[in-house]
């Protein structure tokens, strides 16, 4: 047996164990998104490597031969980038790969990157860009930078340099 219920003046539907909210004119739903809310997202860029679980891939040396050839050649390509930069270091997390590699060449290919305009700091897509700073260039640094480790001495770095960083 299903169980119906209309409320017209919030128009809040309800059928069984089902929530429809049509034309809410409350600008909080709140009350309602909790009966339904799950655990917090986190992020893949966030997860430990300890977290990661083992998955099959049926050509797994192949793509271990591959992240040797990359993790080789990295700073050979001409257009080398952040999002490149961002990729390789999201797949030698993920193929938990203890080798040595050159963090602090990582390290400061980021930080040439960096853009800073009075009180605040973004990141272009290369250093060698025209571009402008933007968020997405920004986002991938920032993520390099928690996959390095090195974020929060990044952010040390920055607060003493200037006491007044946003960014951008």
């Amino acid at each position: 047996m299903y169980r119906f219920s209309l409320i017209t003046k919030n128009t809040i539907i309800t059928h069984g164990n089902c929530l429809i909210l049509l034309n809410v004119e409350v600008k909080s739903a709140y009350p309602y998104i909790t009966t339904f809310k799950k655990e917090p997202f986190n992020s893949f860029i966030r997860v430990k490597k300890k977290e990661i679980n083992n998955f099959y891939y049926s050509e797994y040396e192949k793509l271990i031969k591959f992240f040797q050839h990359y993790s080789q050649n990295l700073f050979n390509d001409p257009n080398l980038g952040l999002e490149t930069i961002f990729w390789f270091l999201l797949l030698r997390k993920y193929l938990k790969e203890e080798k040595s590699f050159n963090k602090d060449d990582i390290f400061n290919f980021i930080k040439k990157c960096e853009c800073r305009q009075y009180d605040q700091v973004g990141f272009k897509p290369s250093p060698y860009s025209e571009k402008l700073p933007d968020i997405y260039s920004t986002y991938l640094a920032l993520s390099c930078l928690i996959n390095l480790g090195v974020l929060n001495q990044y952010l040390f770095s920055l607060y003493n340099r200037n006491r007044n960083i946003n960014f951008r």
